[in-house]
């Protein structure tokens, strides 16, 4: 359940943020949150920045309204961690990172070439009229800190044995709930525009 709700709870960040900047949002699936009517791209976030006459800022806030979620989560797992060593909060704090770090990094050729339009770091550095990828290598830095810290933490005979064991049970527990979400709650048309 941690992926999921790791997950769920970025995404609603978004929708938070949105919400009170003037902006009416909602999750279209359960990993999407956006703008009603709108997808999460620089095309679209420009119109629904027209429509609802908000400024840049809406937007660039919202989109680091995610990531700072994730971060919050998988840095406050860490430390709760540390201070009381219950493998729940290692691996919550685990599946968090390790989610959005492979989403991010799988973007990296994007980046580099300029052509990302859809990533949160990319929308908010948009927004602020900065380099596409001024948030994107910090987020890759901070995140990986984050993993190296809480493989770290755990005892050298254990380390492959939870970071697999986080992988697995993360990766499956996201897409199963993702999917029966979005085709029980949210039905099929959140994959089509």
């Amino acid at each position: 359940m941690a992926a999921p709700s790791s997950v769920l709870l970025h995404e609603l960040a978004h929708v938070g943020a949105l919400e009170f900047g003037g902006v009416a949002a909602h999750l279209r699936g359960f990993s999407m949150g956006m703008p009603v009517g709108y997808f999460w791209n620089f095309e679209d976030l420009e119109n629904a920045k027209a429509h609802f006459a908000v400024p840049d800022s809406v937007f660039a806030i919202a989109a680091l309204a995610g990531p700072i979620t994730t971060l919050v989560i998988a840095y406050g797992g860490l430390l709760a961690y540390r201070w009381s060593p219950n493998s729940t909060f290692w691996v919550s704090a685990f599946v968090a990172i390790l989610l959005r770090m492979v989403g991010v990094t799988l973007n990296m050729p994007r980046f580099i070439e300029g052509s990302m339009d859809t990533s949160d770091e990319a929308i908010a550095a948009h927004f602020l009229g900065a380099p596409l990828s001024s948030f994107y290598w910090p987020s890759l830095l901070v995140g990986y800190l984050c993993i190296f810290l809480l493989v770290k933490t755990i005892g050298p005979e254990k380390r492959v044995l939870f970071t697999l064991s986080a992988f697995i049970g993360g990766a499956v527990g996201y897409f199963s709930i993702d999917t029966l979400a979005n085709l029980l709650i949210f039905k099929p048309e959140v994959w089509v525009g």
